[in-house]
């Protein structure tokens, strides 16, 4: 087989026309699967080809395959593919026939003085449908049998009757015991229309104990080991050491007092610094140290790096 036949598969099974130059066109086309209702036979998708010998002018696509594959100029594939054509038809006279590979076969009437093609009944281009069968759907004679009663499918249907008949009752026997039994509400404190239950009064709810300043706690997203850079505001008790403990932030000195006052005994002091007030418990000269304090202290707190005017 010679190298234009070989160009000539390839580009039949990625294109519908193939010009083979002075010799004819090889016509392509795909053909849905189908039932043979006489023969009783499902035949697989396909591609199915065909011979056109009016189409004899070249359209380049046959010399273009070959010179891109070879790396040769187009003028250098044509030769190539008006040498082979020859050949293929000095076959056809001496012969009577030509083979093109997996396409098909080419034959010479002599009588008619025609070219005749006669393709391949399997599709061996295709990739996706070429390993699909041809089913026979013929149908089997089905095997008599005698049609046997099985007594045991009584038995076994009046058992399932009779469990989902007794799993009825449970639940009917349990729903009318929960019904029955009495629910005490005389001490509930609920929300209900009915005058009958007993709501217990706002008052008891209240605690009757006076209000507890609460401890505001404050904490910081800055991770261990990294401290927040302030600017200490003069007049206050600012801390004199490099580093302290900071565990409140207040919007006015105020609140920063009252906080101090509900912690007595502490030894609690307060410095201003971008608007807020805070509140600090100790002041250290390293950074180590002032973590050391952090870990010991029972409530919110965080380490602030004073800057020294």
């Amino acid at each position: 087989m010679n190298s234009v036949i070989r160009h000539i598969e390839y580009l039949i099974s990625r294109t519908d026309c193939v010009i083979i130059p002075g010799l004819g066109a090889i016509l392509a086309r795909n053909v849905s699967a189908w039932f043979d209702a006489e023969q009783m036979i499902m035949h697989a998708p396909r591609r199915v080809f065909s011979f056109n010998p009016s189409l004899i002018h070249s359209d380049g696509t046959l010399c273009c395959s070959i010179a891109r594959a070879q790396g040769i100029q187009y003028d250098a594939a044509a030769e190539i593919v008006d040498t082979e054509v020859e050949a293929m038809r000095r076959q056809l006279r001496i012969q009577g026939e030509v083979s093109l590979g997996r396409i098909g076969t080419l034959s010479f009437n002599s009588e008619t003085q025609t070219i005749d093609f006669l393709p391949f009944e399997a599709d061996t281009l295709s990739v996706a449908t070429a390993w699909l069968p041809t089913l026979d759907l013929t149908p089997q004679k089905a095997e008599e049998t005698a049609e046997v009663e099985t007594p045991v499918l009584r038995p076994t249907s009046r058992f399932a009757q009779f469990v989902r008949i007794a799993a009825s009752i449970a639940v009917l026997i349990g729903i009318c015991f929960i019904a029955s039994t009495p629910i005490s509400i005389d001490e509930a404190a609920l929300a209900s229309l009915s005058p009958e239950i007993k709501q217990t009064p706002v008052e008891s709810l209240l605690p009757s104990q006076p209000e507890v300043t609460p401890q505001i706690t404050v904490y910081t997203s800055y991770p261990e080991g990294i401290a927040m850079d302030i600017d200490p505001a003069p007049g206050l008790s600012t801390p004199t050491k490099n580093f302290c403990l900071v565990v409140g932030s207040f919007l006015s000195q105020q609140e920063a007092e009252k906080f101090i006052t509900a912690n007595k005994g502490q030894g609690l002091g307060i410095f201003e610094t971008q608007g807020r007030y805070r509140v600090y418990s100790g002041a250290y000269d390293t950074e180590i140290e002032a973590y050391q304090a952090l870990r010991a202290q029972k409530q919110g707190a965080w380490v602030c790096r004073m800057d020294k005017q």
